[in-house]
């Protein structure tokens, strides 16, 4: 996204377009020979990247380490491929919870009796506040390379064995 940064910068003029002037440019922009252009015509051409690897939507430190190194890993054995980290961090909720030091204590009532939400409630008391999800993509660096599916599984059992063994 970077590279259309400059037609993006205020964001409310996305607004102003629609499917046909974006897929026109994004045809105008395919048939440049720059890294906009290649970018442009894996969109066009439906050539996107594919999910080499994911982690759990809750992963830790030393999760999140194990990714990145068998994303650099990868990146250093396969050359003619490109690899793309991302990196979901977001919040699920922001209730107070027993031993949190931060929160809302949102109550609810029950007859007469006030409670905490994450008291009254199970499912909010075990929820975990934040999700964190990392995914390695793939996909090869030149226009005219297709990822093969057989290669694509041989890519991704190997990167599952990467991370399984880094420390």
């Amino acid at each position: 996204m970077l590279l259309w940064e400059f037609t993006a910068k205020n964001l409310l003029n996305v607004l102003s377009e629609n499917d046909v002037t974006i897929w026109y440019n994004i045809g105008n922009d395919a048939k440049e020979d720059s890294e906009r252009g290649h970018y442009a015509r894996k969109i066009l051409y439906r050539k996107h990247h594919s999910v080499l690897l994911d982690s759990s939507s809750f992963s830790d430190k030393v999760q999140t380490r194990k990714i990145m190194k068998t994303c650099d890993f990868m990146v250093e054995k396969y050359k003619d491929l490109d690899f793309y980290v991302d990196i979901d961090i977001g919040k699920i909720h922001d209730f107070y919870s027993e031993g949190s030091e931060e929160g809302e204590e949102l109550r609810v009532t029950k007859g007469s009796k006030e409670y905490l939400l994450t008291d009254y409630s199970q499912i909010m008391k075990n929820l975990p506040k934040r999700f964190n999800k990392i995914r390695i993509y793939v996909s090869p660096k030149y226009d005219e390379v297709r990822l093969e599916r057989d290669l694509l599984d041989k890519l991704r059992i190997e990167a599952v064995n990467v991370e399984r063994d880094a420390n």
